[in-house]
């Protein structure tokens, strides 16, 4: 209401004075000269007017382009964060072989709580999966919300739904990467060969920790099916299998069921999809 009232505020004044001044000029109508020349003043008051309000016209229109382009380079930072989260989670859900599907991942959203706890327990899950580090995976909401040109262009309930997003995924973060929240089921895996980046390629200095997980096929043939980085003491543990403990589904259905509630309340404030913008692992 405030910014309305103060927008208003220069068309009123005008107006008034436009107004008064054309009362001034019919009091002095017996003198030809001051009549006219109040009339003039008059005259370019108004052309002010309506110069001032196309000006208002085209800022508007102006600002409405910016905003939108404002708002869709934020939608597209957090919408592959969550597109990268939900493909993430999707392998923790379904199983590292059937959750690497974009389909899948983005059905996420729309399982309950119970579907989401009956489908983690009793999975099966490398180490390659639960010692990742997930500081790649959700980056970019602080590129929007450190931002500050972009933040004065986004409404509020967006903004509160990124901070809740991020607390939410922190929050699921540490669940699945808590070795304490999981037992070690049988032997090593034997489908599977854990291999360091930078045996692969030479040029990858610029990541010390990254490892490739390859799946074993004949002819000691090799295809990678994840990377990630690692922290050293776990390298022994990522080819290990492990399965949730029954007492920690709940805790972990429940936090991911919170993810799902604000990624739907993203989608129903910024038009119902995500767009996918960049690659996911």
């Amino acid at each position: 209401m405030k910014r309305y009232f103060w927008k208003i505020i220069p068309y009123f004044s005008l107006i008034i004075l436009t107004v008064g001044i054309v009362w001034l000029a019919y009091l002095e109508i017996n003198n030809p000269f001051f009549s006219n020349w109040l009339l003039s003043i008059s005259a370019n008051l108004i052309s002010v007017l309506f110069i001032y309000f196309l000006y208002e016209l085209i800022k508007a229109k102006s600002e409405k382009e910016l905003k939108k382009g404002i708002f869709q380079y934020a939608k597209s930072y957090v919408d592959g964060d969550i597109f990268a989260i939900l493909y993430t989670l999707s392998k923790f859900v379904y199983g590292f072989k059937d959750g690497r599907s974009l389909v899948k991942a983005l059905g996420l959203t729309k399982l309950t709580k119970n579907g989401l706890k009956s489908a983690i327990e009793n999975k099966k899950h490398l180490g390659f999966q639960i010692f990742k580090l997930w500081e790649n995976t959700y980056n970019y909401f602080s590129k929007v919300l450190e931002n500050n040109f972009v933040l004065k262009k986004l409404d509020d309930d967006h903004i509160l739904v990124i901070i809740n997003l991020i607390n939410a995924f922190n929050k699921t973060e540490r669940d699945f990467t808590d070795k304490n929240n999981y037992d070690i089921v049988g032997q090593k895996t034997d489908e599977y060969r854990v291999v360091r980046g930078i045996d692969i390629n030479k040029e990858n200095i610029h990541f010390p920790n990254r490892y490739l997980l390859m799946r074993i096929l004949e002819d000691n043939k090799y295809v990678v099916e994840d990377f990630g980085d690692f922290p050293y003491e776990n390298i022994e543990k990522l080819l290990n299998v492990y399965e949730i403990k029954p007492e920690k589904s709940d805790k972990m259905a429940t936090d991911m069921l919170e993810i799902c509630y604000l990624i739907n309340k993203w989608l129903k404030l910024t038009g119902g999809e995500l767009r996918l913008t960049r690659a996911i692992s």
